[in-house]
């Protein structure tokens, strides 16, 4: 687990993700991530607020993780849309992902998975997206 704030290095390339002439500011660190660093950041100019997941480096997550959230894209809000990765670490210093932030409490472990995934399953927006996600029928 990473436990520093995001250097001036990751910083400065959150802000250029989003076209903003300065580097991001770091909001608060947020809870939850079994190994990723996870800071609320913000920009100016344009004015976004946006989150920011640290991988150990030499961890494959960042790029996995930018990988689903494509698949992902088409959920109309219900997932977090990829904004940057720094898959490797070279701008960040360690591997890296910028996502648009979602309001509310992530609920990653729920009590029923086959009836959250079902009720996912249900919604019209959702059903091109959600066929990419199931596993190959043997």
């Amino acid at each position: 687990m990473i436990d520093s704030s995001p250097s001036p290095h990751a910083r400065a390339w959150v802000g250029e993700a989003v076209g903003s002439a300065a580097s991001a500011q770091v909001v608060r660190r947020l809870a939850g991530g079994a190994h990723a660093a996870t800071h609320l950041v913000r920009t100016e100019e344009p004015s976004r607020e946006l989150v920011l997941r640290r991988f150990p480096r030499g961890d494959g997550a960042a790029a996995y993780e930018a990988r689903v959230l494509s698949v992902l894209e088409g959920l109309d809000g219900r997932a977090p849309r990829l904004v940057a990765t720094d898959p490797d670490g070279r701008r960040c210093g360690e591997p890296a992902v910028l996502i648009t932030r979602l309001h509310g409490r992530a609920d990653i472990m729920p009590a029923a998975p086959a009836s959250a995934a079902a009720a996912l399953r249900s919604e019209p927006s959702s059903e091109s997206s959600a066929s990419a996600l199931d596993p190959p029928v043997a």
